[in-house]
């Protein structure tokens, strides 16, 4: 008798968020994509084949190994109890072999705890799985496997922690005590090693973190750029028109200031002026962790380098993406067999292999892409035009998927955080806005924290008529702040304004905004009025008390990009239909 099996494999957004660098969040969701893979191939080679997968469900060999695949695996097999056996298996050994490579320079040393290192990476992973026979009413099958997963995972287990000690617990997420212990060593051989793993002062690494952290590094440095690399984006768009000879005269200087005859990192791909250099070292307050006492002088090397080329410093914001799909288990009830399943699922395997390569083209670094959810580093000026893009692909690829409630969209949320943040702060300031844009669907979300006061936000629909859409009036009071038409201080005026009066007094409000404009000018040319276009814009057609609050919102979220778009010299784009 076949059956329907359903397998979860975590753990997934606590494991994934335990990030002091954009490498480790990287390699986070790298390590759970691979372990899923290991698992979904276990699952085929013990049922037959690879057509025993619903999902995903890959047409060959090499299409699973390439594919970003999520920490989900239906698949239709013969003995479910063996099959998740073997999943299991599967999972442990890739992720031994995984640490094998990360441990291999400290095996054997006085200061590596072998011994704990095995356990708490064996502890590591949570596999659920449930299943049930087929009776050939597939939609109810795949209902009643996903409500025994449902139960099974809410069943935890708590067996005894077998590698537990009185050593101080990892920085990362502290959860697990240290396997390193570097006090015995002297000064050198102690920043010697930390350098050599990656450990910055005071961190505390556990066998999970060590791996994050070491395995995030390839063979020729990082395999993954920094937050600040992303956050120089715009700077780095700029640098491809500047003098090459110069860019390299400046990176061979900072080099000589190295202590210890080390290397700028370097990123997997190389930049076509600035080379395979991570960005970071654009930024004056990011240069101390890499040049200790020669800080000042590198310092000074990055200020005259931004002289001759007569450069901007450049701005300390990104944008965090975090998007998902919006009724999807609509959708997924409305496919009627395992085969449509299979379409559905590679259309979504599809959107998520289209969404790595519209991210790299948008300049931006994709962390984790599993089917409908996406999470990505964007720079800020790019950030728009990229999250646009991903929802017309999604609605593109779905659109032969429909359901009762509505074809499957795409909902984004933003969070333009400033980079000395912390990660975690960030994730999560991007899933509450995802979930914002999640409330009414088919939404995209934007919050700026500028790191005094709280973040502003605002939220719109992709499509509004006979209204241009959020992401477009953000794009157009951009233009309007950078081109000076709109003075910076109407935002902070028409926001005071409604928060003093309120929206119980709606027809004072408009009044109060309409002379608050009046007098206002504009920093272009001669100091004239406000243009009758742009006072429309901001009063609209008598709109309320709460839109002119929303209005000044927008303002102030849109004066982030405009100052992005400044540092990168560009022209302030429209998003294409």
């Amino acid at each position: 008798m076949s059956h329907l099996l359903s397998i979860s494999l975590g753990p997934v957004q606590d494991f994934i968020a335990s990030a002091r660098r954009t490498r480790d969040f990287w390699f986070g969701s790298e390590l759970l994509s691979r372990l899923a893979r290991a698992a979904a191939q276990a699952v085929a080679e013990s049922s037959g084949g690879l057509d025993s997968l619903i999902f995903p469900a890959p047409r060959s060999a090499e299409e699973l190994e390439r594919l970003g695949v999520a920490n989900k695996i239906l698949a239709v097999v013969e003995d479910p109890a063996r099959a998740a056996h073997l999943a299991r298996a599967a999972v442990l050994e890739e992720l031994r072999s995984e640490y094998r490579v990360v441990e291999k320079d400290v095996a054997g040393q006085p200061f590596y705890d072998a011994e704990a290192a095995r356990l708490q990476i064996e502890d590591l992973p949570e596999i659920y799985w449930a299943a049930v026979e087929q009776t050939g009413d597939y939609p109810a099958d795949r209902a009643r496997v996903e409500a025994l997963l449902a139960a099974r995972k809410n069943t935890r287990d708590f067996s005894p922690v077998t590698w537990g000690s009185d050593r101080p617990k990892a920085s990362l997420d502290g959860l697990r005590e240290s396997v390193l212990d570097l006090s015995a060593l002297s000064d050198r051989q102690r920043e010697s090693w930390a350098h050599r793993l990656g450990v910055r002062p005071g961190e505390i690494l556990c066998a999970v973190s060590l791996l994050k952290r070491r395995g995030a590094r390839g063979e020729e440095g990082s395999a993954f750029a920094s937050v600040a690399h992303v956050t120089a984006g715009p700077l780095l768009d700029r640098l491809r028109l500047e003098d090459k000879p110069r860019v390299q005269e400046f990176q061979m200087e900072l080099r000589s200031l190295l202590p210890g005859g080390g290397d700028l990192d370097r990123v997997p791909q190389a930049h076509q002026v600035f080379g395979p250099y991570d960005g970071h070292i654009l930024f004056a307050e990011r240069l101390e962790e890499d040049f200790g006492e020669r800080t000042a002088d590198a310092q000074a090397a990055l200020a005259r380098f931004l002289k001759d080329l007569r450069l901007p410093a450049p701005q300390p914001y990104y944008a965090l993406l975090h998007a998902d799909g919006d009724r999807m288990g609509a959708a997924l009830e409305a496919q009627k067999t395992p085969d449509q399943h299979r379409r559905l699922s590679r259309a979504l395997a599809g959107f998520a292999d289209g969404a790595g390569e519209i991210i790299r083209e948008h300049g931006g670094l994709a962390v984790y892409l599993g089917g409908d959810d996406v999470l990505a580093f964007l720079p800020l000026h790019r950030a728009l035009h990229c999250a646009t893009a991903l929802a017309q692909d999604f609605a593109y690829r779905l659109a032969g998927f429909p359901s009762p409630k509505g074809a499957p969209t795409l909902s984004v949320g933003i969070a333009v955080c400033h980079q000395m943040e912390p990660l975690g702060d960030a994730l999560n300031l991007a899933r509450k806005m995802e979930k914002l844009a999640k409330k009414d669907r088919n939404c995209l979300a934007v919050a700026v924290d500028r790191r005094s006061g709280s973040p502003v936000q605002v939220v719109g629909a992709w499509t509004e008529s006979p209204r241009t859409p959020l992401h477009g009036r953000l794009l157009e009071w951009a233009h309007l702040l950078r081109s000076e038409a709109l003075p910076q201080g109407v935002a902070y005026e028409l926001r005071q304004l409604v928060l003093s009066l309120g929206e119980e007094s709606p027809e004072l409000v408009a009044r109060e905004a309409g002379r608050i404009l009046s007098r206002k000018q504009t920093e272009r040319g001669r100091g004239g009025k406000l243009d009758k276009t742009v006072m429309k814009a901001l009063l609209g057609e008598g709109l309320p008390a709460w839109k002119i609050g929303e209005v000044a919102n927008e303002i102030l979220v849109a004066r982030s990009i405009a100052d992005a778009f400044q540092v990168a010299g560009q022209p302030i784009l429209e998003v294409q239909p």
